[in-house]
């Protein structure tokens, strides 16, 4: 921090040259500290609210400039995602914004513009130096974001670079901000299942991708079938920690709807049908679990609902999947999910005895223990229910 703004024109003409005396030690300095590294002039801002005891600051990159004073601020604009001013704990010549007692301190200089009373603006314009390790740019652009991480991939699968791959996963695991898109996650664990690398190795890194997806997003079906031919080839005892993270993830099954958990079941039931063990069936039964702990009751579209649930039944007929139902039709009896007439309607479909999870048994006492899943005291619409089957 330099402590003032520079004026963007004086900076183009000059340089470097144009900071003072004392500014230009500070740039020498980082200069002769890494021999090969660049060194760039970056002006910023600071806007910093104040409401009713409230605070809050926002940051950004208004140019950068190389050393000769060349503008360079789009061909950095991976700089605008990276910098994070307000992250650095405050000490001396940092870029905290603020001192203990909510005062900015000097990194910015003084305040260019304030505004309002009770609800007050404070805009600071201030000149940093900037100095990185050119060989290290692709971690920085990653710590951008998705976008950038999802561009690096593409690079790897393109080349094989198995060393970029190394270089990558450390900026995945460190920032939640820099994590691995669906599609990202897809295409690095099909190039690994094609790779001639050894078992420990393809596990370790397999391993990592799979850990590694944001937990903004859910693996589509694409990806998941992908994660099955990876617990084909590799084992699922190697493996099975990585899918259990992602799967335990609670922040990515949070307020989700039931189609999100049905995809999950049918995620369990393929990976079961085809590796042997009972881990298929425990992700079943984890996803039974979550449907009636996280899932929101609003259904936008219950036949379609109905329609995935039957053709689980059809495709996975060797399986008693009785617990499915179960618990499809007490999501259908909760909440919002019951107020709907054509929801109750669809849900009938499933109490039908040729479609009936139990069909080939003669006990009735098992579609009864279905039945019993409604809530007694609604007797007048269970009777109304059974009436439409």
């Amino acid at each position: 921090p330099l402590e003032k703004e520079y004026d963007g024109l004086t900076i183009v003409n000059s340089g470097i040259k144009a900071l003072s005396s004392a500014h230009r030690k500070k740039a020498e300095a980082l200069k002769a500290a890494g021999a090969d590294w660049e060194l760039l002039i970056v002006n910023a801002k600071l806007e910093h609210s104040c409401c009713y005891g409230d605070h809050s600051d926002d940051t950004s990159i208004v140019n950068v400039f190389d050393e000769s004073g060349s503008l360079v601020t789009e061909e950095m604009s991976w700089l605008t995602e990276t910098i994070d001013f307000s992250s650095i704990e405050h000490d001396d010549g940092m870029l905290l914004a603020f001192d203990h007692d909510d005062l900015c301190v000097s990194n910015w200089g003084a305040c260019k513009s304030r505004s309002g009373a009770y609800t007050s603006k404070q805009t600071y314009q201030s000149t940093f130096l900037l100095s990185y390790d050119p060989e290290f740019e692709t971690e920085l652009k990653c710590l951008g974001g998705c976008e950038e991480v999802a561009e690096v991939c593409k690079k790897i699968v393109v080349t094989r670079d198995y060393e970029l791959l190394d270089r990558l996963l450390p900026v995945v695991e460190a920032k939640e901000k820099s994590k691995f898109d669906v599609k990202s996650c897809q295409i690095l664990l099909q190039m690994l299942m094609k790779s001639r690398k050894n078992t420990a190795s393809r596990v370790a890194l397999v391993s990592k991708i799979i850990a590694g997806l944001s937990s903004s997003v859910e693996p589509d079906e694409l990806l998941f079938d992908t994660i099955i031919d990876a617990v084909e080839k590799l084992g699922h005892d190697k493996l099975g920690d990585a899918i259990e993270v992602l799967l335990n993830d609670v922040v990515r099954r949070r307020n989700k709807d039931i189609g999100f958990f049905l995809k999950r079941m049918e995620f369990a039931l393929k990976l079961n049908k085809r590796i042997k063990g009972e881990a298929g069936l425990n992700y079943l039964e984890l996803a039974i679990n979550d449907l009636s702990r996280y899932a929101c009751t609003y259904l936008a579209n219950s036949d379609a609902v109905v329609s995935k649930i039957m053709n689980m039944i059809a495709t996975y007929n060797d399986k008693d999947l009785t617990n499915v139902v179960e618990a499809c039709l007490n999501f259908f009896h909760s909440g919002a999910a019951q107020q709907s007439l054509q929801t109750m309607m669809d849900r009938t479909h499933l109490l039908k005895p040729k479609n009936f999870v139990c069909r080939n048994t003669e006990n009735m006492s098992d579609r009864m223990q279905i039945l019993h899943t409604f809530d007694t005291s609604d007797r007048i619409r269970k009777r109304r229910l059974l009436a439409f089957s």
